[in-house]
């Protein structure tokens, strides 16, 4: 068949809205849990056509552990959740998103039951349930008792599920993470960090005796991390006198061991470190991540690193510090869990993505031996979330794959972008010398990374003949802590320049004068930034804003969530300077959008949640209304009962038609 010519941004394309609603749940890694005592293996399901809820399945059966359509697994604790779910020896604890109680459950169990006292002020996260007293869960608690942001108490509690008591454990921080038990259950150790810090910019690990009978701890010992300047993550128990983490202190994150004994002091675990991180492609916005684990024989681990966007595995030994990199074919490892075996071989799962198949379940199997060369190991898909591509139904060579490239900004600055080229094998190209219209996808966080796994959203522009550019604008997590530092004070500014920066130096490749650009949250933000205070307000053809920040002082005069609360002045204003009120308000009302709408000139499309905590629907409303008086080109759409993120099936669907639809009427794609 003859391959068409047709201009660009106007293909036929067989990719469907109604295929990337089926597959937007995957979009993000859906955690996976391990029961340590039975080890079977358990994952999650976001279920949009069921108004977003999340269930948990049996692996193995394929089934709900949990039946009823009325349960939804979910924690609203720092406002973006995770941690949601335990499980040990056949019985689950997990959090109800409708009410934030902690509930019990085994299978066989009519219902579940709950184990917390009912409460409008409680929310619970990331649980560990004791080894010897299962009957104890160690929790994140988040106490709204006080409806103000600084006065909401974060600690550390012991759920005893047998009486729904709820005993304090450990308070004083802003915030907790990460509690887990040693083996034995006679030592708890946790991360935790202060305000203005996030875990990301500096942090601590502690451990402690723990006393069963009082629920009590003693011998309260520091570890490592230091606020304001080392971030130390996910601290794990290796065996019962060592415990793992991973530290940023190099100026990448490298793991770490602490062995008990009389001055002990943490030591690097690798003998030669790497020069990228050796952690996942994001830092903790959410509780639950894993992007490490120790194997059977508590002798090695299995660590993954993030090099040039793309996640990479070593396999180490944990005393001598030598490291083996495995040859997987995976671009990222999310939620990294070993499923105990007991004997030589060592079964660790996690999931995995590829540029051109759908989400996986993975094992590898890892026979480890001295020397780490002569280790034997095994890669084998468990199962995967089904996309269009992956029943059959069209074929793969419809898949645009991504292509991961290092450019220099015109001050010489290094902005790291993936982009992806228009791809129909329907088509030959566009109109004769036509280039391509371009969507500049701008991701949030901005603490993050945009990873290179395959995402029907941006298969559905490619296949109809746009290209796509996600700018891991500076920020950006996974290169290293100088870099993402590099936005500390500049939010607002260097994101959004970097952004038009990148689509400039593409020029070759896409049509400048149609090019778009699109982002959620904290791009978002970059997006009103770019097209209202950048240097070149008019780059962009049109714009469309996800449930972005549109005036920084009116977010946080009305009482930013506490997880946050800090972030945005750590962010915007360079440290040490702008120390008086005076100023610090002239500052964040010239970094906010709305301050500079006589400049905007680009079409906007602004989409929001109406229940939507993290930034309020009036962030999208100011912007509204200032561009419409000001007889700007803007519309809106608001949708009910969606939060920060869309998850109900029809909310995708009407927002991806309506973006589509607004970029080809204001580029005039369509007469």
């Amino acid at each position: 068949m003859t391959p068409l010519q047709a201009p660009y941004g106007l293909w036929d394309s067989p990719l469907t809205v109604d295929h990337v609603v089926e597959n937007a749940a995957n979009v993000f890694a859906q955690p996976i849990f391990v029961d340590p005592v039975t080890s079977k293996l358990y994952l999650s399901d976001g279920r949009p056509s069921e108004g977003g809820r999340v269930v948990l399945v049996d692996a193995e059966s394929g089934k709900d552990v949990i039946k009823g359509p009325q349960w939804n697994i979910g924690t609203s604790v720092h406002e973006y959740g995770g941690g949601g779910l335990t499980v040990r020896d056949g019985v689950f604890y997990f959090s109800q998103r409708s009410d934030n109680r902690v509930y019990r459950y085994e299978e066989g169990d009519e219902t579940p039951v709950p184990v917390t006292p009912e409460s409008d002020v409680w929310r619970f996260a990331d649980f560990d349930v004791h080894p010897t007293k299962p009957h104890l869960l160690v929790s994140v608690l988040e106490d709204h008792t006080q409806p103000t942001s600084a006065k909401v108490v974060n600690s550390l509690c012991i759920i005893d599920t047998s009486t729904s008591a709820v005993t304090p454990l450990v308070l004083g921080a802003d915030f907790y993470a990460q509690p887990r038990f040693s083996p034995d259950g006679r030592k708890i150790l946790w991360q935790q960090w202060f305000h203005p810090d996030m875990s990301w910019t500096g942090s601590e690990v502690y451990i402690a005796d723990f006393d069963t009978t009082s629920l009590s701890l003693s011998n309260v010992t520091y570890i490592a991390g230091e606020r304001r300047k080392v971030s130390v993550v996910y601290p794990t128990w290796a065996s019962g006198n060592t415990i793992i983490f991973l530290s940023d202190s190099s100026g990448y994150y490298q793991p770490f061991k602490y062995v008990f004994a009389p001055d002990a002091k943490p030591a690097a675990v690798l003998r030669e470190p790497t020069s990228f991180d050796i952690n996942g492609n994001s830092p903790a916005w959410t509780f639950g991540w894993s992007f490490y684990t120790v194997l059977d024989d508590h002798k090695h681990a299995l660590f993954t690193g993030t090099k040039e966007g793309r996640a990479v595995f070593f396999l180490v030994d944990i005393e001598s510090g030598e490291k083996l990199q495995l040859d997987v074919p995976y671009i990222t490892a999310d939620y990294m869990r070993l499923i105990p075996s007991g004997g030589p071989t060592s079964k660790v799962v996690f999931v995995g993505d590829l540029s051109n198949d759908a989400s996986a379940t993975v094992q590898l199997s890892i026979t480890p031996s001295s020397p780490l060369s002569s280790s034997e190991y095994e890669v084998k898909k468990l199962s995967s979330r089904p996309t269009v591509f992956s029943r059959g139904e069209l074929p793969r060579d419809l898949i645009s794959l991504p292509q991961p490239m290092t450019l220099t900004s015109p001050e010489g600055q290094p902005i790291h972008v993936v982009y992806w080229p228009p791809t129909n094998p329907a088509y030959s190209g566009g109109l004769d010398g036509e280039k391509p219209p371009c969507v500049v996808s701008a991701h949030g966080g901005p603490t993050a990374l945009a990873p290179q796994r395959l995402d029907l959203e941006i298969q559905f522009y490619t296949t109809r003949g746009w290209a796509w550019l996600e700018v891991n604008y500076r920020g950006s997590s996974g290169y290293g802590r100088q870099y993402m530092d590099a936005l500390n004070g500049q939010w607002g500014v260097a994101d959004a320049e970097d952004c038009i920066a990148a689509a400039r130096l593409l020029s070759d490749r896409v049509d400048t004068k149609r090019m778009v650009i699109r982002g959620p949250s904290a791009g978002g933000y970059t997006v009103l930034s770019a097209l209202s205070s950048s240097s070149d307000p008019a780059f962009f053809a049109a714009g469309t804003s996800r449930y972005g920040i549109a005036d920084v002082q009116l977010l946080m005069s009305n009482d930013m969530h506490k997880f946050e609360m800090w972030y945005i002045d750590f962010l915007i204003r360079p440290e040490g300077q702008y120390e008086s009120k005076p100023e610090k308000d002239a500052l964040f009302t010239a970094r906010s959008p709305i301050s500079h709408l006589d400049k905007i000139v680009c079409p906007l499309l602004i989409l929001q949640g109406d229940a939507d905590t993290a930034i309020p629907p009036s962030q999208a409303q100011v912007m509204y209304d200032g561009i419409k008086a000001n007889g700007g080109i803007v519309e809106k759409k608001v949708y009910e009962g969606e939060g920060h993120g869309f998850r109900r099936a029809e909310s995708i669907r009407d927002s991806m038609e309506r973006e589509l639809n607004f970029y080809e009427r204001m580029l005039k794609l369509k007469q």
